[in-house]
């Protein structure tokens, strides 16, 4: 709540009706917008900020004919299927072939522990960018609509990763790649995922524009998909051959695609920068689950950065963030369901 003009008062309520003041020490409250610009309103203006929070996660995944959610918002108009099926994949992206695995379950360097180890079935193949997207690809983006550029912060751009781009901004990004490619879009403006109808999905098979990879297909794609490779890291157990971590890369990130890749051909996915992925975490997979997709308001981070040691780069490991979040050693990479 804000009292006064000028020099805002403000006051937080706590659930045990306890309070705390402060003052605003700006003269703006700035807001940034799902589209990634930002909003200045002066707090003199407002009353009232109200945050709610989601309590506990839907966990999804269980059960392979769970029909989808309609979507008022959704198009009835018919799908041109065979745009979807001759549209043309960017040169940088690699098939993953469907399969099954044992998430979480791959040893850590230099130990065996794993981290709630459970079965995952993919029923689909999918596409998957063979490196990071870099500050050249995400400034096309921003120059076809206008949108903000990300900072490098001191440390180069051009075929770097990008860095300081939220969640938001990977979707956005992935939604002018379908849009270029006339294919329905993978996100709503609410960044729910969406099947090739418009209609809320949460089976990752059933939607076919350009999209974040989702937790499992992340790590099953590092693993090597159906060719399971069993490294600490993805594509060797020697950090050094794949990975750019804090004691090999200078204090920044570096080029993609300059180590050594996987036995699917992917680059970078240990080390340089964290990657975002489509859907949240969740503990609860304890037994085998069909095309998961865990939606909460964290999203998962897979991969490590430059700035982590080696130790820490572990292909099992993952964090969370907040999805408006940016950092300087966070990105994203591609993916894209392949239609049957």
């Amino acid at each position: 709540e804000f009292e006064g003009e000028g020099n805002i008062l403000t006051k937080i309520r706590l659930k045990n009706s306890s309070e705390m003041r402060g003052t605003i020490k700006d003269d703006f409250i700035v807001f940034r917008l799902l589209s990634g610009s930002e909003l200045g309103v002066s707090p003199g203006k407002i009353k009232s900020i109200v945050f709610l929070k989601k309590e506990e996660p839907v966990i999804i995944g269980e059960d392979p004919n769970q029909e989808d959610t309609p979507n008022p918002n959704a198009s009835e108009a018919p799908v041109n299927q065979s745009l979807i099926d001759s549209a043309s994949l960017p040169e940088n992206m690699v098939l993953v072939e469907r399969g099954s695995f044992t998430m979480g379950d791959v040893p850590r360097r230099g130990g065996t522990d794993s981290e709630d180890a459970h079965n995952v079935v993919l029923t689909y193949d999918f596409y998957i960018g063979k490196c990071e997207v870099t500050f050249d690809e995400y400034d096309a983006f921003c120059d076809a609509t206008g949108s903000g550029k990300p900072s490098a912060d001191g440390m180069g751009s051009g075929r770097k990763p990008v860095i300081m781009v939220s969640w938001w901004n990977a979707i956005a990004y992935c939604n002018w790649l379908s849009e270029n490619d006339k294919i329905p879009k993978a996100y709503d403006n609410d960044g729910n995922l969406l099947d090739k109808y418009g209609k809320v999905t949460t089976d990752p098979s059933k939607a076919v524009g350009y999209r974040l990879p989702t937790e499992a297909e992340w790590e099953y794609a590092a693993e090597g998909g159906p060719n399971n490779d069993r490294y600490s890291l993805y594509g060797s157990d020697n950090a050094d051959e794949v990975a750019w971590h804090s004691d090999n890369c200078g204090g920044e990130t570096q080029v993609v695609g300059a180590k050594k890749s996987n036995s699917l051909g992917l680059f970078d996915m240990s080390g340089n920068v964290w990657e975002w992925c489509s859907d949240s975490f969740s503990k609860s997979m304890n037994s085998i689950r069909t095309n998961p997709y865990c939606i909460d308001f964290y999203k998962v981070l897979r991969g490590g950065s430059c700035f982590d040691s080696a130790w820490f780069l572990w292909i099992g490991d993952s964090e969370t963030s907040n999805p408006f979040e940016t950092y300087n050693d966070v990105g994203f990479r591609i993916c894209r369901t392949a239609t049957n």
